[in-house]
């Protein structure tokens, strides 16, 4: 199989591309613990600087939501991601296969023509020779 000079750059591209993918991985990851962190420190200010029970259970119940938001959403788009990683792969990998299939195919059929070639100057030769 022969590579084409533009395989080389799209190898460069898909690794530059995977490191701005980390960049963008990191800098959410950071978010989300920034936001888990600062929601811990702020639930444990109102549990233990309110005495009042109700009242602090009603705050966080206020802004418990946000902070699932947030983390649903960090967390959640991971499988996603994966996943489509992996059908992009299947993808390639099916197309690769159906190129080497058509390839296969091809040389099957051009195998047959030259063997029904070679049958026919078999049997012009036994004439020749009068086998």
């Amino acid at each position: 199989m022969s590579q084409d000079p533009s395989s080389d750059t799209k190898e460069n591209n898909g690794e530059s591309k995977s490191d701005g993918r980390r960049s963008i991985d990191w800098f959410q990851f950071i978010i989300a613990m920034v936001v888990v962190v600062s929601f811990t420190i702020f639930e444990g200010m109102v549990i233990w600087g309110n005495p009042k029970f109700d009242e602090s259970f009603q705050i966080i119940s206020m802004t418990a939501p946000f902070v699932g938001t947030i983390i649903g959403f960090y967390f959640g788009q991971r499988p996603v991601q994966t996943l489509t990683n992996e059908v992009s792969k299947a993808n390639t990998a099916k197309n690769d296969l159906g190129r080497e299939y058509g390839d296969t195919l091809e040389k099957t059929y051009s195998a047959q023509e030259e063997l029904k070639q070679v049958k026919k100057d078999m049997e012009n030769l036994k004439r020749l020779f009068g086998v």
